[in-house]
C-alpha cells in the first residue's frame, strides 16, 4: 500500500530541481523538484555484474545548471511511503520507494566515488559556445549558459532600428558532405519576454533558412549573422534559445 502524508515545514533540508531532459532526452519530461535524499533511476544506469539498475540520491546528480540545487524550498512538501518497495514515476523519471527491507533487490545504489562522479560529469550539458554579440564595433556583455544566451539591449532613442551581429566558430558536420560552414543553432528568441518567430524578417544575412522536425523549429548561422530588432528609448532584454548541436560541428 503507498500512502500519501503532508510533512511540516522545514522537515525536508533543501531541495533540487531537476531540469527538462537532465537525465536524457525526455527525461525528465517537465522540470521536477524532489528532496535531496530522493533515490533516482538513472536512464540507462546497469551494473555490469548483473543488470541492475543503477540509483542516486537527487541532490548527489547536482551539476548546478540541469540539475541544481535551489536556494528556496517548496512550500510544502509530502512523503510517500510504501509498505512495500516499489517505485513512482513521475515525468517519465522512476523514483524508487523504499519498503521495509529497503530498495527493490534490482536497484543498486551508487555510493559515492569516481563511478557516480563520472555519471554526473556525463549528464552535465556541453560548454556553451564562443560567442559575441556585437553592436557596430560595441561587443555586448552576455550571461551564456549551455542553451541559453542573454543580453541588455541599449537604449536607441534616435534608431529605427538596430543591427548587431552573432559572431561564433563555424564548423562543418561530422559525417557528412554537406560543405556549408555553420556556427550555432538557434531555437527561439525572446524579446522582452515576447517571442519573436524564426521567420522574422530581422533574422538577416548569416541566417540559413527555418528548419523543423516534428515540432520543433530551429535555424542555424554560418557564423557570422546579423540581427535587425526595433530600437527603443528603454533597454530591453534578449534571450536567445540554443540548441547543442555546435559542439557536434569540426573545425571548418
Amino acid at each position: 500500500m503507498v500512502s500519501v502524508t503532508p510533512l511540516p515545514q522545514g522537515a525536508v533540508g533543501g531541495a533540487v530541481c531537476l531540469s527538462a531532459g537532465a537525465l536524457g532526452d525526455g527525461s525528465p519530461a517537465a522540470d521536477i523538484v524532489l528532496a535531496p535524499l530522493q533515490w533516482v533511476v538513472l536512464a540507462g544506469g546497469t551494473a555490469p555484474e548483473g543488470g541492475l539498475r543503477d540509483v542516486a540520491p537527487a541532490g548527489a546528480l547536482a551539476n548546478g545548471v540541469t540539475i541544481r540545487r535551489l536556494s528556496t524550498t517548496p512550500a510544502e512538501w509530502y512523503a510517500v511511503t510504501s509498505d512495500r518497495a516499489s517505485t513512482l514515476t513521475t515525468a517519465g523519471v522512476r523514483l524508487p520507494l523504499s519498503g521495509a527491507d529497503g530498495l527493490a533487490a534490482d536497484f543498486r545504489p551508487l555510493p559515492a566515488g569516481p563511478e557516480l562522479e563520472a555519471i554526473r560529469v556525463h549528464l552535465c550539458p556541453p560548454p556553451p559556445p564562443l560567442l559575441r554579440l556585437m553592436l557596430g564595433a560595441q561587443e555586448l556583455p552576455l550571461t551564456i549558459a549551455a542553451d541559453r544566451v542573454e543580453a541588455t539591449l541599449p537604449s536607441e532613442p534616435q534608431a529605427p532600428v538596430i543591427v548587431m551581429r552573432l559572431v561564433s566558430p563555424p564548423g562543418r558536420p561530422r559525417g557528412t558532405s554537406d560543405l556549408r560552414r555553420f556556427g550555432i543553432a538557434i531555437r527561439g528568441l525572446e524579446l522582452d519576454g515576447k517571442a519573436l518567430p524564426l521567420d522574422d524578417p530581422g533574422f538577416g544575412d548569416g541566417f540559413y533558412p527555418v528548419e523543423h522536425h516534428d515540432h520543433t523549429s530551429w535555424r542555424w548561422t554560418n557564423g557570422n549573422a546579423s540581427l535587425t530588432l526595433p530600437a527603443s528609448t528603454a533597454s530591453r532584454s534578449l534571450v536567445l534559445h540554443l540548441t547543442s548541436w555546435h559542439t557536434h560541428l569540426d573545425a571548418a
